[in-house]
């Protein structure tokens, strides 16, 4: 605004040939993950799964299908709606379902047969289902590879006519869509591992897809296995060399207190002997004012006196000898 008008900013000037238009700004750069190249047997697979002889069909029922996924069928009718409306166990439930499933009753069905769909094909071609910390999990050539399906809700605010109707006092609701997000995991990372349904393809249609990355997951996941652990080890070595590092430091700081303790403990004794030694020459001269002429018994105190005098100075007990040396050995050891 310039005088209560709307100033108008002229165009920049075309740029230069060669001259990029635009250019990105990052905050952190993008870490850009170069994925090993997958083994020529598993291309073979992923090729083979491409082919439409090998299109992964979709039950009608589950009758016949996992023994995982019949269980969890009669497990989720024991389940009850939670805040998102989506299917969950009290905390109290001694059994619950070996796969990882979050969506809604209306979904359950369409999911379990997915899922029976996709564990039939990981077994026909000769690959195994392993429950695996309390979840059924894909296990290709000695890898596990996790999968769940997860329902997506949408979220809008209720009305206050709602709330009064409803009884109902949270602020917003939550309505299942019916569309379902299939995740894998693994040891490897920087590869596809999630699948959406959308209008042009559900998921009945991606299976061979998403079979296919299990196969790459497993392909990948020795390697990023190694690397984790190679990681690992760094990290304990660092971790050791810092542990190594704070013990020199607190025997340092250490060392350095006792150093310091000790010089005021030696000047301590050495000015208290000193202070002794003057009030021990005036306690002669006092003696040899007195009339009386001084007797065994002061001379015997006053010889006692400086030997004890004495006992107390660091520079002739040896005790300034002893910090000294103290001090070497530190300092060799450090």
């Amino acid at each position: 605004m310039e005088a209560g008008h709307s100033k108008t900013t002229p165009p920049l000037p075309p740029p230069a040939e060669g001259v990029p238009d635009s250019i990105e700004i990052w905050a952190h750069p993008p870490q850009r993950k170069e994925l090993r190249p997958l083994p020529s047997h598993t291309l073979d697979l992923i090729e083979k799964e491409s082919l439409p002889a090998n299109r992964i069909p979709i039950p009608t029922d589950l009758e016949n299908s996992h023994s995982v996924i019949r269980r969890a069928q009669a497990l989720f009718k024991k389940a009850q709606p939670d805040n998102y409306n989506r299917l969950a166990f009290s905390l109290f439930t001694m059994e619950r379902p070996k796969l990882d499933i979050t969506v809604s009753r209306d979904a359950l069905d369409r999911t379990l047969r997915l899922l029976a769909a996709l564990v039939q094909a990981i077994e026909a071609r000769g690959y195994q289902i392993k429950v695996h910390e309390n979840r059924a999990q894909a296990v290709v050539n000695g890898e596990h590879v996790s999968f769940s399906v997860k329902e997506k809700v949408n979220r809008s605010e209720r009305t206050k006519k709602e709330r009064a109707e409803s009884r109902e006092y949270e602020r917003w609701k939550y309505t299942p869509t019916g569309e379902l997000t299939l995740s894998i995991s693994s040891w490897a990372s920087g590869t596809k591992s999630s699948w959406k349904d959308s209008r042009d393809q559900p998921l009945e249609g991606r299976l061979n897809e998403i079979l296919i990355g299990i196969l790459t997951h497993a392909a990948l996941s020795p390697a990023a296995r190694l690397a984790w652990e190679e990681n690992q080890r760094q990290q304990e070595l660092l971790r050791q060399a810092a542990e190594r590092h704070r013990l020199v430091e607190e025997r340092r700081r250490y060392e350095h207190r006792m150093r310091r303790e000790a010089l005021a403990t030696q000047f301590d004794l050495w000015a208290k002997s000193h202070e002794l030694r003057v009030f021990l020459k005036e306690c002669e001269k006092s003696f040899s004012l007195q009339a009386e002429p001084v007797a065994g018994a002061e001379v015997r105190w006053l010889d006692w006196a400086r030997q004890y005098a004495d006992s107390l100075d660091p520079l002739k007990n040896g005790g300034l000898r002893e910090i000294i040396a103290r001090f070497d050995d530190s300092e060799s050891v450090n």
